[in-house]
């Protein structure tokens, strides 16, 4: 005799069970990839953003020397035009 339809529904109750499990397996684990990747993108973001305002923290540093450099400068200019003026009375 045939398979009957109890034979049946269950190998394909199986069947969709089997292909129902590589599914998930799969689902798994390509959220787990995107999630390692999403880690990483994490890290390297942080790294961007430490790395930019160790720039910004070198860039106000060096904006104040040039201020200190420029005042004083200034104050030689100005003491070396008061000392010309000295010199020639």
């Amino acid at each position: 005799m045939g398979i009957t339809e109890a034979e049946i529904g269950n190998i394909l109750l199986g069947l969709i069970s089997g292909l129902l499990g590589i599914l998930i397996w799969v689902a798994k684990s390509f959220a787990t990839t995107i999630l390692a990747e999403i880690r990483k993108l994490d890290r390297r973001k942080a790294e961007c953003i430490g790395q930019f305002a160790d720039d910004a923290d070198n860039r106000n540093a060096h904006g104040r020397i040039f201020d200190k450099l420029d005042e004083h400068e200034s104050r030689i200019v100005r003491v070396e035009t008061l000392t010309q003026g000295d010199c020639g009375k």
